[in-house]
């Protein structure tokens, strides 16, 4: 079962297949180094000088428990033994072999999207305060504040005469200053993306632009002064059924992808003695009496990591 989930696609879920994807590794803990960027010149010297002594990039070694999402579901006996799924005649597989698979694949699903909120609530600001039955843990690091990578903008980009260019200009030079990176995407929610569309500033800069068919598409913008734009409108469902937003209302995040940022979500071993020790998300199933059934569990035990934390700017757009 273990090697069926990790075959599930990850759909739309937009940081983990960008921002923080999942790497394996074999520790019982989370363990990375966070990095800080120099801005120092090297010296210059005679060509028999030893040269001079400098003070070794900050790197900062870091370590956290890892945070774990298990879910699992109880299949009835009824279900496991019937031939033909509702509905349908097809015979060529047995109901309750597709029943599992189906089973699998939401459970995976709901553990991933899990993930990518956990992950995704890290970008805002660097850190996360997580319930856990009954108690409340932090996890990540704050963002810098000087040079400040949370700003407040001057002037609410919800207004259609705000300048909004000239911020993005000074966020993309802070994030390069600062991380040493190139910035390469904007994010916010479907309701940003039409504040820029109906902005004044940015229609003329649209207009003016010769390649206007490559930055807006279907109605929607795809680059912007560099940046590709990103929309993103994840949700989940709590427990009162209330459909909650993954990235919140009224703020964007400027950053690097994967490649350059190296964050990442590191996912251990499970605490299951049938893991064997063995990295990765895992699943397994058991056979019960009363009542008789098949129950399937998925569980991934993760830590989202940003190493480099200048390399993201969450920005509150609406002062």
């Amino acid at each position: 079962m273990t090697e069926t989930v990790r075959l599930f696609p990850l759909g739309d879920l937009f940081g983990l297949s960008r921002l923080f994807p999942m790497q394996e590794v074999s520790s019982w803990v989370a363990e990375w180094q966070q990095m800080n960027y120099s801005r120092l010149l090297s010296g210059l010297y005679n060509k028999d000088s030893p040269g001079g002594e400098v003070a070794r990039q900050q790197i900062t070694p870091r370590s956290a428990p890892f945070l774990h999402s298990r879910e699992w579901t109880p299949i009835t006996g009824v279900d496991m033994v019937s031939l033909i799924r509702p509905g349908q005649s097809d015979t060529s597989v047995a109901y309750g072999e597709q029943l599992v698979t189906d089973t699998l694949q939401n459970l995976t699903n709901q553990v991933r999207r899990r993930m990518e909120q956990v992950g995704m609530t890290i970008l805002q600001g660097g850190q996360a305060s997580l319930y856990i039955e009954g108690s409340t843990q932090t996890v990540g690091e704050a963002f810098t504040t000087s040079p400040d990578h949370t700003p407040t903008v001057a002037a609410a980009w919800s207004s259609s005469n705000t300048d909004i260019l000239t911020d993005i200009a000074t966020y993309k030079q802070r994030g390069k200053q600062d991380s040493g990176l190139v910035m390469d995407f904007l994010m916010f929610d479907e309701t940003m993306h039409s504040w820029f569309l109906y902005n004044t500033t940015l229609q003329n800069y649209l207009k003016e632009t010769r390649d206007v068919d490559n930055i807006v598409r279907e109605g929607r913008i795809q680059r912007l002064m560099g940046l590709d734009i990103i929309v993103y409108d994840e949700v989940y469902t709590d427990a009162a059924g209330t459909i909650v937003p993954i990235w919140p209302a009224n703020f964007a995040l400027m950053g690097c992808y994967a490649d350059k940022s190296m964050a990442k979500t590191l996912v251990g071993p499970p605490p299951d003695i049938e893991a064997n020790g063995s990295p990765g998300l895992f699943s397994k199933s058991w056979v019960s009496d009363n009542p008789s059934g098949t129950n399937v569990v998925v569980h991934a035990s993760f830590m989202p990591i940003i190493p480099i934390k200048d390399a993201f700017l969450y920005i509150d757009a609406v002062p």
